[in-house]
Parts: structure tokens; C-alpha cells; sequence
């Protein structure tokens, strides 16, 4: 206990910020500058009318009656030059403002991100407000003194005298007041810009949100990237909620930074903000804080929508940039989201959660030329619409798969109405972490949480994010009992297993999942079939299953991420996915006797690090240091070792080896699991015990091939041979208790899809060739229950040895009626399968855990 104290004690070590800090800077600064300034080019004139209806001195008749009658008699005396006078200033200010918006913006995100919302992609709406306030109040220290001499050249001349440049004004700033002259009017820029800055990013952002909501009904629709004209009015949305919000500290601001101090008496006492304010109100109100406030919303509408705009144009951008043809690189190395390697004749790129792997030569070669690389990554889009050619007959798709035919009948915004209320998606989500994420190790649990929380908030998913929450859905509804569904859903369990499955099928299509370069999507069609196999159609899912192969190649997840210099994280998910799949294509190969699909020549990514789901997060830069003993990881790890050692094996060379080596191998491997994993296992924790029994399962039914597989055997020769019989009963009677045990019972719906088809075939055919005795009669018992229950849990699962077992179990049962009439004995009777004949341990415990000798002792 003082060793687990002694981890638990560690200090946290905070996650770090993504890299490649200073190439994003350096996007921020250029995207920023180019922005504003252009934004700038088309809202100065109307600057130039608001500063000077603002800065109208309280003491003398109004000089201009309006925004008209100041943008006429400012042409009249000054012409087009005059509107523009001072611009030189504004727009460094302007390039300065921006891209310090922008930089801080993505590095107080960045910093969110790393600490308060680890995992996430995706931050709360008051997150972003808060980024924009922050991000503000940085900003307005480098824009008070650039708006200072900006108001000072706006303001009409008094007298026919020249008006000073802007060296000239600078210059008299720091004769007269110093160094701290410069940030005059700082408290009204910080109160403008921290609102300001929160109104902006958020009005942005908000809109574009509703957009997203509004564009998901539409089928035609469903990029993240909104058309043009959304963009523009988000923008201008934002530029509205900057100026409107926060306009009487602008005001106040621009009336303390145009007094001429050099007017002013020796010993005059310059006006502070709030005294500046109190002024203000008392003279003329709240009309007053607003004079020129109309212009200002007139001006920053476009303005705004241009700049967001512009934005968005430079970074899609770098998708079109062309590469130099002499050091084959591009700008597209410096995105940090985006990770390129090319290796002689093999191409991987990842972005925003996309992948694109292309190995053929030809491909490559145009993956040098980035505008060939753009087609070969975007083209065909999951973000577009999902369609069928028109001679294409979709009735002929089987019903119930991730390719399954659109029903018409049903609606997928009734779905979300019915099952996406917060209570219901949090009661599921408890129940998925509770029944499947311990056995089906796909998702990062805090990542996948934030999904859920956004869902339960109303926010905006994408389509592959949506499409995984629903397969969360839909694997719970399978692990729940018929009798525990109505109370969470309000419905029979049947029921919402059709509609979570049809939600899933609606929403992997609008996913574009077969061309989809979305991890998420891939690991919403494993989820799915990995949990529709228990009780669906198996056929179906073993024919679906090479579709997910195919489209985890087309995502490069066969290969690992190590050899990619991937990051940590995306390189561990990646390695949990591509042996999930193998374990899919293992067991629905074994459904159907076949073998498998994959390959052990086909990939080279490896087993995922033996860790727990804490151990890793997102913006990670060490790679995690695997453990010893169990984490929610290994049952995966152990599988897959018997799945690379054994199953790969047997499909190539190993019939050539002797029954002997192949005893050996599997002896050898068992030793190892033990050794490294479950001899550290505390088996009086429920998932202990179930991982170590399935374990345990596997490496003997993998023995058990052994001997059906010697070359000189046939059903004649086991008569005598009793320690493969009676190792196969044992084998049958623990898988029975790992379907029924009451110590586990969450975990019992995905272990009744492990069947022992051929050891079960196995003792019945043995049965009709040994003579009757109690061994017999137990062995039939044993066969005949789980065979039962089999019927019982999966009364159609389309398996391939479901009808040969059906009647090899009529011919075993006929076989020994026979013989027990010509014997003229009662058969051998026991209580079939009772506690006692199964050793399930101490009464007193809690968990009705058995056979601890078999999970620990030596192999055979």
C-alpha cells in the first residue's frame, strides 16, 4: 500500500502546449497584419468621421449635426487625402492589433487547452469569450499609444497653420507629458478592447455555431467550413458586438487622447477616465457617450466580415501552397496540425484529425507537388454529401450494418429529439464507461467525455463526432439489460436497439465514411461492429469488417506512428484502433471458419503501450513508459499477442510444424501473459478475473487446436485420449461461467459473443463415440446448458457453424437416448453445472469468482 501511495503522491505534471509555438506566432503575426490592414483600408474614413463627432469640445456650439453633415464638410475641407489623414499610424495599429488578437487568442486557447480542458478540441463557448477577454486586455497596451497619435492627427486643425505629422506629434507627446503620455486613455482602450475582444471572438463565434446547427439539417451542408456569405455575416455580427457594447469607453478614450496638452495651463490638472466620464454625462448624457456610434457600426459591419473572411482565406491557403521544386518542402511543413512524411514510396498526412495514407509510387511522386497532394487528401471529402450512383440499387445493402440502406420512415432529428436529452446521453455515457469501455478499449475516455458534454450542452458536433456518439449510444443500449432500458430511455430495449443502429448507420453516411479521413469516424464503425456482433447479423459484420480495413489502410492506421514521428497520443490511439480492428477481423473470420483478412506482413504498427487511459492526453510530448500487470488496456495487448503468435501463424507455416512444437508455442506464450501480466492480476476485482478467464480461454482452446490439427488424427483417435476431452469440458463448463457468473454481470453481454464453437463440436462428437459414464453424463450437461444459452442470448446470429452444431447436437442426443435403451440404465444424473461441481470459491465472498487454480496454475 505504500508503493500505491507513493504513485498516487506524484505531483501532476501539467500537459504542454502543442508545438511548434513560434512557426504558429509567426502565422498569427503575417495572417493578422495583412488582415487588419487591408480591414483598415475600408473602415478609416468612417474612423475618421466618428473620432471627430466624438472629440467635440463641450464648451462651443456642435460643429457637426451628424455623421452626414461631418462626412460633407470633411470632404469639403480636406478632400479624400484629409478623410485618409493619419492612416500611416492606424494601420501599424491596425497590423499590430490583429495579429496581437489573433496570436493571443490562440495562445490563451492553447493554454486552456493544457490545463483546464485537457483533450479538447473543441473549447466551451465561455471559454472563448473568456480567450477573447484575455486576449484583449494583452492587446490594449500595444494599441493605446498607435491610437493616441491616430486621434490626434483625425482632429480638425484649429487654425489655417499645417497640422503636424506624425513624428511631430510623437514627438510633442513625450516633450510635454514623457513616457507615460503614451498611455493616455489606457483604462478606456483596456475596457474597450478585454469587452470588446469577448463581444468579437464571441459574436464570431456564437454565429458561426448557429450556422452549423442551421447548415447540419441541410444534407448539401455539412462541411465544418462555412460558405463565404455565413463568414461575412458572422463577421460582421462581430464587428457590430465589439463597437456597440463598449462604445461610451471608446468615446471617453478618444476626448481624453485629443486634448492638446500643450494648450493647456502651467499648472492645469489633466482629466482622468472617470473624471473624463462624469464630465461627459453630466454635459450630454447618454447621447453623448454614443455620438458617432452609428457610423462606427457602419464601418466595422464590412470591415469585420472582411477581416474573419480574409482570415479564413489565408489559412485554407496553405492547402493550395505550391511546393519548391529543389528541397520538396513547403509551407505546409510549418502547420503544426499538419504532419507530412514521406518515406520512399509511402505518403502519410494527418490534419485537424484526418489522415491520408497513399503507399503506390505514382501517387507519391504527385504528392510532391502540394496541389496534387491537396486532391489526394481532400478528394473525396467525409465533409461532403454521402451519395450513391443512380443505377445503384441500395435494397441489395443488408439491413443493420454501417453500409445499411436508408429507411425513409425514420428520422434522425426524432432520434436526436427522443435520445439526446443531457439526462439520457449522460445516463448511456455512465453506462458505456461501466459495460463496454472496460472490454472494448477504443476511445480515450476524457476526450470522448468532452463529446458527450457537448452534446448535453446543445453544441454543435461534426458529422464524425456525432457519428461516435451515437456509437456509444448504441453499444451501451447492447450492454444494458431488457429490463434496465425503459427506465433510462422510456422505451423496450429492441426498440432502441433498431434506432440506435439506424442513427448509427445515418450517421456514418452523413460521415462520408468510406471516404472519410476521420479517426473518429473509423473508430465509430469498429464501436459499432465490435458490439453489433452480439446478437446481429455476424455475416454482415464479417463482410463490413473488410470495408473497415480498408478505410483504416486509406488512413495509414496499419502503419505506426513512430515511424511517422506522430505525437504520443495520436500514435497510441492509433495503435489501440488498428488491433482493435485485427480482434474484429479475428473474431468475425472466426464466425464464418475462415481466415482472416488481415495479414501479419499488411502493417507494422504495434501493440499499444501497456497503460491506463490517465497515463496519456493530448498534448503530450513524452512517450508513456508501459506498465506491468493489468491496465484497461491489456486485455487487448494479451489477445493480440495470441492473435500474432498463434492465430498468423496457423493460417501460414505452422501446419508444417509438429503437434509437439505447436503444444510448445502455446505452452511457451502462456508462460509469458502469466509472467508479465496475470500473475500481477488480483483476481478478487471483477475485471481481473473476467480478462485473466478470457484470457485463460483463448490459450487453451488455442491448445485444444493443436490436437484436432495432428496430421494423423481423426475423430477415432481422442477415444483414449482423456486429457484433451476433459481439457475441452473445462474449457466449456468456465466459458459457461464467464457468460453467467453474478459476480460480473455488466461484462456477460459482450463475453456471450466469445463461443467456443469448435470445442463444444468437439465434446459432441466425442459423446457419440465414448461409452455412457458420469464423465459423459457431465460433459453432456455441461454442453447441452451452454448450448442452451447460446439459443437463448442469439437466436440468429448468422455464424457459420450455428447449423452444422445444431445438428451434430440432434445426432449427440439421439446417439446416447439410443444407447441408454439398448444399455437398459438410467443415465448417469447430477445437478447439472451446480456450484460445487464448478469450485466457485468462498460462499462468504462477495463476487462468485471460481477456479482460481485453473486461472493461476501451469498451462495443461
Amino acid at each position: 500500500m505504500a508503493a500505491e501511495h507513493a504513485i498516487i503522491s506524484e505531483p501532476m505534471e501539467l500537459p504542454s502546449l502543442p508545438p511548434n509555438q513560434g512557426l504558429e506566432a509567426m502565422k498569427d503575426i503575417i495572417f493578422g497584419s495583412s488582415a487588419g490592414m487591408a480591414g483598415k483600408l475600408i473602415e478609416y474614413p468612417f474612423d475618421t468621421v466618428k473620432v471627430r463627432l466624438q472629440s467635440q469640445p463641450e464648451h462651443l456650439p456642435l460643429r457637426y449635426t451628424g455623421p452626414l453633415d461631418c462626412f460633407r464638410q470633411s470632404f469639403r475641407a480636406d478632400g479624400l487625402r484629409g478623410l485618409y489623414r493619419g492612416i500611416s499610424a492606424p494601420m501599424t495599429g491596425a497590423a499590430v492589433e490583429t495579429s496581437c488578437l489573433f496570436f493571443s487568442y490562440r495562445l490563451i486557447q492553447d493554454a486552456l487547452r493544457a490545463t483546464v480542458y485537457p483533450g479538447v478540441e473543441h473549447l466551451p463557448f465561455v471559454a472563448l469569450i473568456a480567450s477573447g477577454a484575455l486576449s484583449g486586455s494583452v492587446t490594449s497596451l500595444v494599441l493605446t499609444p498607435i491610437e493616441l497619435v491616430k486621434c490626434r492627427m483625425q482632429v480638425p486643425a484649429q487654425s489655417a497653420v499645417l497640422k503636424p505629422g506624425p513624428v511631430a506629434i510623437v514627438a510633442g507627446i513625450f516633450r510635454h507629458e514623457g513616457l507615460a503620455g503614451f498611455w493616455r486613455g489606457q483604462m478606456g482602450t483596456l475596457i474597450r478592447e478585454t469587452g470588446g475582444s469577448a463581444a468579437w471572438f464571441g459574436g464570431y463565434e456564437g454565429v458561426s455555431s448557429l450556422f452549423r446547427k442551421y447548415n447540419k439539417s441541410d444534407p448539401q451542408l455539412t462541411s465544418d467550413s462555412l460558405p463565404i456569405h455565413q463568414q461575412m455575416i458572422a463577421g460582421a455580427t462581430a464587428g457590430i458586438s465589439y463597437n456597440f457594447l463598449f462604445y461610451p469607453a471608446d468615446t471617453i478614450k478618444s476626448r481624453m487622447q485629443t486634448v492638446d496638452v500643450s494648450q493647456l495651463p502651467v499648472h492645469a490638472q489633466q482629466q482622468t477616465f472617470w473624471g473624463e466620464t462624469k464630465a461627459l454625462w453630466r454635459q450630454q448624457g447618454l447621447k453623448g457617450m454614443y455620438r458617432g456610434c452609428g457610423i462606427t457600426c457602419a464601418r466595422s459591419a464590412p470591415s469585420s466580415a472582411f477581416i474573419f473572411t480574409h482570415l479564413e482565406e489565408e489559412v485554407e491557403q496553405l492547402r493550395s501552397t505550391r511546393c519548391n521544386p529543389d528541397t520538396g518542402h513547403t509551407d505546409l511543413d510549418d502547420d503544426p496540425n499538419l504532419q507530412k512524411t514521406v518515406k520512399k514510396t509511402e505518403l502519410l498526412v494527418l490534419k485537424e484529425g484526418k489522415s491520408r495514407y497513399v503507399s503506390d509510387e505514382a501517387s507519391v511522386a504527385l504528392g510532391q507537388k502540394i496541389s496534387e497532394l491537396r486532391d489526394i487528401i481532400e478528394s473525396p471529402s467525409d465533409d461532403e454529401p454521402y451519395s450513391l450512383d443512380a443505377n445503384y440499387n441500395p435494397t441489395i445493402l443488408a439491413e443493420g450494418g454501417i453500409l445499411g440502406n436508408h429507411d425513409s420512415t425514420w428520422s434522425l432529428d426524432s432520434f436526436r429529439l427522443h435520445y439526446c436529452q443531457p439526462a439520457r446521453i449522460d445516463a448511456l455515457w455512465r453506462t458505456y464507461q461501466e459495460n463496454v469501455a472496460p472490454l472494448i478499449v477504443i476511445l480515450h475516455q476524457a476526450t470522448m467525455a468532452r463529446i458527450v458534454q457537448d452534446a448535453c450542452a446543445g453544441s454543435d458536433l461534426s458529422p464524425s463526432d456525432e457519428a461516435l456518439l451515437f456509437s456509444v449510444c448504441y453499444a451501451a443500449v447492447a450492454s444494458m439489460g431488457a429490463h434496465i432500458c425503459p427506465s433510462i430511455l422510456d422505451i423496450d430495449r429492441d426498440t432502441a436497439i433498431q434506432d440506435c443502429r439506424r442513427a448509427v448507420n445515418q450517421g456514418l453516411r452523413r460521415a462520408n465514411f468510406i471516404s472519410s479521413q476521420s479517426l473518429s469516424a473509423l473508430q465509430a464503425a469498429v464501436l459499432f461492429l465490435l458490439c453489433y456482433r452480439v446478437g446481429g447479423d455476424t455475416r454482415l459484420v464479417w463482410a463490413e469488417s473488410a470495408v473497415v480495413i480498408r478505410v483504416a489502410q486509406a488512413q495509414g492506421v496499419h502503419r505506426d506512428g513512430q515511424n511517422f514521428a506522430l505525437p504520443p497520443f495520436e500514435t497510441e490511439m492509433r495503435r489501440r484502433l488498428w488491433w482493435h480492428i485485427c480482434m474484429l477481423d479475428m473474431l468475425s473470420s472466426g464466425d464464418q471458419g475462415v481466415d482472416t483478412q488481415i495479414r501479419p506482413e499488411m502493417f507494422d504498427t504495434q501493440f499499444p503501450s501497456n497503460i491506463d487511459d490517465d497515463d496519456i492526453a493530448l498534448y503530450m510530448t513524452d512517450r508513456p513508459l508501459s506498465k506491468t500487470g493489468f491496465t484497461n488496456i491489456t486485455i487487448c495487448i494479451m489477445t493480440c499477442q495470441i492473435i500474432t503468435e498463434i492465430l498468423w501463424p496457423r493460417q501460414g507455416g505452422y501446419s508444417d510444424m509438429s503437434t509437439h512444437d505447436r503444444e510448445n508455442l502455446v505452452t511457451a506464450l502462456g508462460k509469458r501473459l502469466h509472467e508479465q501480466y496475470i500473475d500481477h492480476f488480483n483476481l478478487d476485482i471483477p475485471i481481473h478475473w473476467v480478462v485473466a478467464t478470457v484470457v485463460r480461454l483463448q490459450l487453451s482452446k488455442a491448445w485444444l487446436a493443436t490436437q484436432f490439427q495432428s496430421g494423423d488424427s481423426d475423430v477415432k483417435s481422442f477415444r483414449h485420449d482423456d486429457r484433451v476431452f476433459e481439457t475441452a469440458v473445462e474449457l466449456a463448463q468456465f466459458s459457461y461461467l464467464l457468460h453467467t457468473n453474478e459476480g460480473t454481470p455488466q461484462w456477460s453481454w459482450l463475453c456471450t459473443s466469445f463461443k467456443e464453437w469448435h470445442v463444444v463440436a468437439f465434446i459432441l462428437s466425442e459423446l457419440c463415440l465414448r461409452p455412457l459414464s458420469p464423465e459423459t453424463d457431465h460433459a453432456w450437461d455441461v454442453v447441452t446448458k451452454i448450448y442452451r444459452s447460446w439459443q437463448h442470448d442469439m437466436p440468429r446470429t448468422d455464424a457459420m457453424l450455428q447449423k452444422p452444431l445444431d445438428r451434430l447436437m440432434a445426432r449427440t442426443a439421439a446417439s446416447r437416448a439410443s444407447r441408454q435403451e439398448q444399455d437398459g440404465q438410467a443415465p448417469f444424473s447430477e445437478e447439472a453445472l451446480s456450484d460445487e461441481s464448478l469450485g466457485l470459491g468462498d460462499t462468504d465472498s462477495d463476487l462468485l469468482f471460481s477456479g482460481l487454480d485453473w486461472l493461476t496454475g501451469s498451462l495443461f
